[in-house]
């Protein structure tokens, strides 16, 4: 009786596997497609900006992309160049401006390049009269303040220069600098691995300089930097979370620097932001934090948005693009959802988000896939599209009527509105 039993077992344990593949699958199915049942927003929108001609005499990394004119295959590709002549993997695009109608930038040997922009091609490089001979120390940064142009080096120096090659003044501090530098009331703002210093840009002075250290690993793509009002927030490389007063250079004491100190992951680079009062922080792509800085007051802790790829904040929302390829837009304010749309049939795995800008009231997103959308920004609905047509995209920026296109392998294209 006890083997008829054993035998009706054994012939049920098929079935039974089969049946929890079955369900396995189906559960893994179901676990793509699965709503998280966000909350929809209903009371705000996301707010827009209203771009006027760029007058200021100063330019960094942080400058928000800007789209002055926008129609469906707007841009015309100009010329492809191997800019840096090294690959990204350890490093931030370097910013590109222009000057006299020549796009001027930096390639990993540390020459200046000018590239004539009638002519399309490099017309002179220029060497910067630089003791630093070693091939493995390269350019991180590069910005402008009223004709002063200041670079920095990986190993922790820092530039003044002319556009003819001569020094105006250096500093060494050597230490690893990977974060672009920011320039902030006529300042520049640097971090080093365990420091956040201001320096006088006419002289290299130092304005004020904070210390802080930990036991973390230093992220190799270095930290972060938000200015709100005249406050700067500053995320180290080695993680550390701090905050500053622009006006009065004094560090500022606050009871949430905690929320801001969870990840120390060594390759990953998490956005600190700012926008109107909030200051704000997306932590692995999955935490959402903001905090309302004029009342001091928390509204999002470490809010999880799941299965996410890809972010960047724009203006008052955070738009993420999920695994399941949804694209979503969430109020920072409240985690609330703006809208969502499926391009499951335009992008791949791999596809993250790059940049966003808009134009009037439409939302231009770039994808590192070469993928435009111009979506409406009330609801989520794709308007048109347009593929620049290269991949590996890391970085975009708009120089006058240009968009400068980085890639992963150092390359640089040029595109013409």
């Amino acid at each position: 009786m006890i083997f008829k039993n054993i035998s009706k077992l054994i012939l049920f344990i098929p079935f039974f596997v089969l049946s929890c593949k079955s369900l396995d699958l189906i559960s893994k199915k179901e676990e793509k497609i699965i709503d998280y049942n966000d909350e929809i927003e209903t009371s705000d929108i996301i707010q827009l900006n209203s771009y006027l001609k760029n007058n200021s005499v100063s330019k960094d990394s942080y400058d928000e992309l800007i789209i002055y004119k926008w129609n469906k295959n707007n841009y015309k590709k100009i010329k492809s160049i191997n800019s840096f002549g090294y690959s990204y993997f350890e490093s931030n695009p370097i910013l590109k401006i222009i000057v006299n109608n020549k796009l001027i930038f930096f390639n990993h040997k540390k020459e200046i390049i000018f590239y004539d922009l009638n002519k399309y091609k490099i017309v002179k490089k220029v060497n910067l009269k630089l003791t630093i001979k070693d091939k493995e120390i390269f350019p991180t940064s590069l910005a402008y303040i009223s004709d002063n142009y200041i670079m920095t080096l990986s190993n922790g120096s820092i530039f003044s220069f002319k556009l003819d090659g001569s020094i105006i003044w250096k500093r060494d501090f050597n230490d690893i600098l990977k974060t672009p530098i920011k320039i902030f009331d006529d300042n520049i703002i640097i971090l080093l691995s365990n420091r956040i210093i201001s320096l006088n840009y006419l002289n290299g002075n130092t304005n004020w300089e904070f210390l802080s250290n930990n036991n973390n690993p230093i992220n190799v793509l270095g930290g972060d930097i938000a200015i709100l009002n005249h406050y700067i927030f500053f995320t180290l490389p080695n993680n550390n979370f701090g905050m500053v007063d622009g006006i009065m250079g004094d560090q500022v004491n606050i009871d949430y620097q905690n929320l801001f100190k969870n990840n120390t992951a060594t390759s990953s680079l998490n956005s600190i932001y700012s926008f109107n009062n909030i200051l704000s922080y997306y932590d692995q792509n999955k935490y959402l934090t903001s905090i309302d800085v004029s009342n001091d007051k928390i509204l999002l802790n470490r809010e999880k948005i799941k299965n996410v790829k890809s972010s960047l904040y724009f203006n008052n929302s955070l738009i993420t693009l999920n695994n399941d390829n949804t694209l979503k837009a969430y109020n920072i304010f409240n985690k609330n959802l703006f809208w969502k749309v499926n391009i499951s049939e335009k992008i791949k795995k791999n596809t993250k988000i790059v940049s966003i800008a808009n134009f009037n009231n439409s939302i231009i997103i770039f994808f590192n896939n070469g993928l435009i959308l111009e979506v409406n920004s009330k609801n989520g609905k794709i308007i048109s599209e347009d593929n620049l047509k290269i991949k590996d995209i890391i970085s975009i920026q708009n120089a006058n009527e240009y968009l400068l296109v980085d890639q992963i392998n150092g390359k640089t294209t040029i595109f013409k509105k």
